[in-house]
């Protein structure tokens, strides 16, 4: 991060596994902190993002969240 950026606000987010490892290797490979990475995503969103379909690919993210959701529920006690 630039030294005149600062640190305004912690957010806390819930990932898949798959997410926080792809996260993990974006942040090593952009030489950045962990901590670091969602905020580099987030401030260049419109270059981070593939913006052909977005809308698709949500849909077909949140078609793998509820199964997901599905088998842990089924898995529950």
């Amino acid at each position: 991060m630039p030294e005149h950026s600062r640190l305004a606000h912690r957010c806390d987010a819930a990932t898949t596994g798959d997410a926080d490892r792809c996260l993990r290797d974006f942040a090593g490979a952009a030489g950045l902190d962990e901590g670091e990475a969602p905020g580099f995503l987030f401030e260049n969103w419109t270059g981070a993002i593939d913006e052909t379909d977005p809308a698709t690919r949500q849909r077909h993210f949140d078609g793998e969240l509820e199964v997901g959701r599905r088998q842990h529920r089924k898995d529950m006690p």
